[in-house]
């Protein structure tokens, strides 16, 4: 069972051949500045090593899943120990707060250690593993995954639990999500959960926000992620354009 749980297993991109002198191309997209500049690079020579335990197996019984808005795969981009591999078949865990990755051969479900994880790269968002920051640390570390990427960043953070519930004479096991929003304004994190938190963390725009999301009809229930990102891009708009007034 131990040598089952703990494994290291090579990734190869090449079916069945030898996993050293591959070039792997980093994905277009990924800027050279920012968080992920710093890590972007040519993987030359190298394959895909990843070292980790397996993802425990859930009882097919369980309502809801433990991952991130899907419980299937993704293709994106991973950089891990400051190298870049691309075309990862990934999915975030946030019931352990783990990465998992998928062999190619489609049989294994690989946990990689959560601090060689530098960022990951997905169609719709940016993960990132984050330590706490600032002078209260307010922020719990954890993976959080980037849904915004500008002067008010936006970072998201879901966790889920198994809640037991009896219904008559069945017992119901089922996960639920719990989901924070956190906005970085000047290098320190807040945390935000709808329309009132955003109109005290920018008072200083407060009329002006107030009616953009009335004209707008931005909805902070269902569609909550959306609405928080249109309402940081209105935020910088009103920024920029003070700039140039000469206000600022």
């Amino acid at each position: 069972m131990r040598m089952r749980k703990n494994i290291i297993y090579l990734l190869s991109l090449l079916n069945g051949g030898i996993a050293a002198a591959q070039e792997l191309a980093v994905a277009d997209r990924l800027p050279s500045a920012g968080k992920e500049g710093q890590y972007v690079e040519r993987a030359a020579n190298q394959s895909l090593l990843y070292t980790g335990e397996l993802e425990p197996r859930y009882l097919n019984r369980l309502e809801g899943h433990p991952y991130l808005d899907t419980k299937e795969y993704r293709t994106g981009t991973l950089a891990l120990d400051g190298v870049v591999y691309p075309a990862v078949a990934m999915r975030l865990n946030v019931r352990l707060d783990r990465l998992v990755v998928f062999s190619p051969d489609r049989k294994l479900h690989v946990l990689i250690p959560s601090e060689r994880v530098d960022f990951v790269s997905l169609p719709d968002y940016d993960l990132f593993y984050m330590e706490p920051m600032g002078e209260k640390e307010t922020l719990p570390k954890g993976f959080y995954a980037r849904l915004h990427d500008g002067k008010y960043a936006l970072w998201k953070r879901s966790s889920k639990m198994l809640e037991r519930k009896m219904e008559g004479l069945t017992m119901t096991n089922r996960f639920v999500e719990r989901t924070s929003f956190w906005v970085c304004k000047e290098g320190v994190y807040y945390p935000v959960s709808g329309k009132r938190s955003l109109l005290k963390l920018f008072k200083e725009h407060g009329a002006e926000l107030k009616r953009y999301i009335k004209e707008q009809g931005l909805s902070f229930g269902d569609g909550r992620e959306r609405s928080l990102v249109r309402v940081l891009e209105y935020c910088e708009t009103l920024n920029q354009r003070g700039w140039e007034d000469g206000d600022i």
